[in-house]
């Protein structure tokens, strides 16, 4: 079982966990802010220090829960990309996927958060404050409330579950008695199929580059983003076919192996994020055209196991599918990402 236990800071998550994996042999408590922890000099980075502590967090989610454990995340998320990671992981591995929402008052969020950073228990609750106080302080804890409460209006599925400070007891009761149903449940021969279809091929050991890059920057190949958002990043492909320079790849910053998994919410940014490098490509190198491909499974000719777009500037008789890619000359891959990058068309409402 894979369960996501969401809250407020200093909602208690962390130790509603620690009561639970204590009557579960091998259950893991995977705090993501504890991983964070570990990275060297994570303040100064921390939103490249979030994503890497995620996808190590995902990789050793799923050993575990491939081992027959399983694994609670006790993790304030204000925003939905992180949410489906998980469940498409608990569809990968065959696991139940349980997600907990926590819920109390703001005047109580700040109160619990205000006097856990004043009197610190541990390094997490020390680590909270200060990114807290980087951010904005009693400002930022608000900002964080009402992305959760903006979240939560989007998730029916979560699990909610009142929470009065001081009574941990009732509040780990409440949420044993939701992962009692829910273990029941799973455990009916007869329960409808998921309508998630998975297939993967990647290798148990699988060291995704594109998780690499978003998370940490690192890179076998050059490496330049010509756009970053939320959802999406959009790079130079380091590979180009001879008569089409420029070509980039458009993909999810959460790990989706192929368009199977691809959560529906994504749809939306990964073909705007092709769009606005088409018109980049038509303004900056003055192409003929735009073509764009996307391939799954080793029969489809996916080479990279996380999902990907393909944008290609085109030019008459280009000969494009015709011919092999080899990789790109790293001065000029630079120099087209920043033509591209000031080619790149304003943010519009949607």
């Amino acid at each position: 079982m894979l369960v996501l236990l969401n809250g407020p800071p200093a909602s208690g998550k962390s130790t509603i966990a620690d009561h639970l994996v204590a009557t579960r042999p091998l259950a893991l408590r995977l705090d993501i802010d504890v991983v964070r922890g570990l990275l060297g000099d994570w303040l100064e980075r921390p939103t490249d220090a979030g994503l890497a502590a995620r996808a190590l967090a995902i990789s050793m989610a799923r050993t575990h829960l491939a081992a027959g454990h399983d694994v609670f995340v006790p993790q304030f998320l204000g925003r939905q990309e992180f949410i489906d990671e998980l469940a498409a992981l608990a569809v990968e591995t065959g696991s139940t996927f349980v997600e907990i929402a926590l819920v109390l008052d703001r005047a109580a969020a700040r109160t619990a958060f205000a006097e856990r950073s004043a009197d610190p228990k541990n390094d997490t609750h020390r680590d909270a404050a200060a990114l807290v106080e980087q951010s904005g302080g009693t400002s930022a804890v608000d900002q964080m409330f009402d992305r959760y409460e903006a979240l939560l209006a989007q998730r029916s599925s979560a699990i909610r579950i009142d929470v009065e400070r001081g009574d941990i007891d009732a509040i780990v009761h409440a949420v044993e008695g939701v992962l009692s149903i829910a273990a029941s449940r799973s455990a009916r021969p007869e329960r409808a199929r998921s309508s998630h279809f998975s297939i993967s091929h990647a290798p148990t050991d699988y060291r995704c580059p594109f998780c690499r890059n978003i998370g940490d920057g690192t890179s076998d190949l050059p490496l330049e983003f010509v756009h970053r958002d939320d959802d999406v990043v959009v790079k130079m492909n380091p590979n180009w076919w001879p008569n089409n320079p420029g070509s980039v790849l458009v993909i999810p910053t959460g790990h989706h192996e192929n368009i199977y998994e691809l959560p529906d919410r994504l749809a939306i940014p990964v073909h705007r994020a092709a769009r606005n490098a088409a018109v980049a490509m038509k303004v900056a190198f003055g192409c003929d055209a735009v073509s764009t491909r996307q391939h799954n499974e080793p029969a489809g000719n996916q080479t990279v196991w996380h999902f990907h777009l393909h944008v290609f500037p085109r030019w008459e008789n280009d000969d494009l599918y015709g011919t092999r890619d080899a990789p790109a000359d790293e001065a000029e891959l630079r120099d087209l990402a920043r033509q591209l990058r000031a080619a790149w068309p304003a943010a519009t409402a949607t």
